[in-house]
């Protein structure tokens, strides 16, 4: 629905309205009735989806990250990010395919521990993530590893190394990010190229990289 009503009580989005940065469109999905959510096809869990801030990354087309901070649903158009410490304590068999907690039954010793995962995602803000995402250098990096042309895959973004930083070190970042969204809630098309360009450098330098040439943009 395009409005909120009684039945359709969350606010929901597709991947053709995830945008570099922010999502462009919501509408309404139904919610809490007899059939919604209980007899959705291939549902995932209500614990993804709660959060006051999670990435957005798109099953199709360019490499983009979105940010949302409504705790909106989404389609299978959309895969959903989110730092594994906003998923403490929760437990189910699509999160125990990727890691267990110790001692957590069936043991498997092949998976990463879910203790170490959660503390090691504290080090990095949201908006830095989205910055790292959003930079040149990631999306060449994504475009020589993905799959096809044409998809993405979850594995395909798992492949992106996100580089260490220190808090003080991704804080600059973070504040670029932090101005392209306050324009962009004001105005979805206004350019913020050059607060683009100073992320990127920025970037390059974590990734070890010394500089993008003028012309083309390639990795020097």
């Amino acid at each position: 629905s395009d409005v909120c009503d009684n039945i359709h009580t969350h606010k929901f989005v597709e991947g053709k309205n995830l945008e570099a940065w922010i999502l462009t469109q919501d509408k309404y999905i139904e919610w809490g009735t007899e059939r919604a959510p209980s007899m959705f096809r291939r549902p995932t869990f209500p614990e993804l989806y709660s959060h006051s801030e999670k990435l957005m990354l798109p099953m199709v087309g360019e490499v983009r990250a979105a940010i949302d901070t409504q705790a909106m649903l989404c389609n299978h158009g959309i895969f959903v990010c989110v730092p594994w410490h906003q998923l403490s304590g929760v437990r189910n068999k699509s999160l125990k395919k990727f890691a267990r907690y110790d001692g957590e039954k069936p043991i498997r010793s092949d998976l990463p521990k879910r203790e170490d995962l959660e503390n090691n995602s504290k080090r990095f803000r949201i908006h830095y993530l989205l910055g790292v995402l959003n930079s040149k250098t990631a999306k060449e990096f994504l475009l020589a590893h993905r799959r096809n042309n044409v998809q993405l895959y979850p594995d395909d973004w798992k492949k992106l190394p996100i580089p260490e930083a220190t808090l003080e070190q991704q804080q600059p970042i973070i504040d670029l990010v932090t101005k392209i969204l306050a324009e962009k809630s004001s105005d979805p098309h206004s350019d913020t190229s050059a607060l683009e360009v100073q992320i990127d450098n920025l970037v390059n330098q974590l990734y070890g990289i010394k500089q993008l040439d003028n012309a083309g943009g390639k990795f020097q």
